[in-house]
């Protein structure tokens, strides 16, 4: 099964503003072949953790991936 944090279309962008209590803020994650239709997210994927290197914190991908969808019908 792909992963969105070994995807080579992963990318990062920003960084939300540091919270209390912590150093840094959590990184947003974006994907470039993610198009959703309903709603406000877009190509959000996800958000990092609150350390430095902040790493996205998504174990697998979001039920739309196009490589996930093709992954299953075995195209």
């Amino acid at each position: 099964m792909i992963r969105c944090k070994d995807c080579p279309y992963l990318f990062q962008l920003g960084r939300a503003k540091r919270q209390r209590g912590y150093a840094n803020g959590k990184k947003y994650y974006y994907c470039k072949i993610l198009k959703r239709t309903n709603g406000w997210q877009g190509n959000f994927v996800g958000f990092g953790d609150t350390t430095y290197q902040s790493p996205l914190q998504l174990k697998t991908s979001p039920k739309e991936c196009p490589l996930r969808n093709k992954e299953k019908s075995g195209v």
